[in-house]
């Protein structure tokens, strides 16, 4: 099927091409998107009308993009976790809480980062201390970012009365 697409996709092709993709593909993905029309001679007649718009949305994004990578790139982004005393963390630190965490810190305006665009160098983080992740807001854009784990601070009252329990019950 052949359609013109709207808006450049990596490994596909660039704004204004003409090819030919399989069926399934631009029903299901890029007809939906937004990202392609069919091509016959209409649609190709209004699409070179609306290049130049097309082309100054296409800038504008890669702009706002460009200034979030720029904010985003080294980061050092502090989150803190229930842990045990030899450092392990109850649980794990997802790609879903460190994107929550940085749209909370509101360091790019304007775009919600989401799950899908972290990437933890290391895997899963289980562990305290500093780790380092990958955030690709689009195909041109990639910041990385540094994660510091920290223990959640437990009151010594909380922890007398833990011990408290511990002791009745054992008893």
């Amino acid at each position: 099927m052949k359609v013109i697409l709207l808006e450049k996709i990596a490994a596909v092709g660039n704004l204004g091409d003409v090819i030919n993709v399989r069926p399934g593909y631009a029903r299901n993905y890029l007809f939906p998107q937004g990202k392609a029309e069919r091509a016959n001679e209409g649609t190709i007649a209004q699409f070179e009308q609306r290049r130049a718009e097309l082309q100054k949305r296409q800038d504008e994004l890669e702009a706002t993009m460009q200034s979030a990578n720029n904010a985003l790139d080294g980061y050092l982004l502090q989150l803190t976790s229930r842990a045990s005393p030899d450092g392990n963390l109850y649980g794990s630190i997802t790609p879903q809480m460190i994107a929550s965490a940085l749209n909370a810190q509101q360091l790019v305006a304007g775009i919600a980062i989401k799950r899908g665009q972290i990437t933890v160098t290391d895997g899963h983080i289980k562990a305290l201390g500093e780790h380092e992740a990958v955030v690709r807001l689009n195909q041109n854009s990639v910041a990385n970012i540094k994660i510091s784990i920290l223990a959640e601070n437990t009151s010594p009252a909380t922890e007398e009365a833990k011990n408290d329990k511990s002791k009745k019950d054992s008893q």
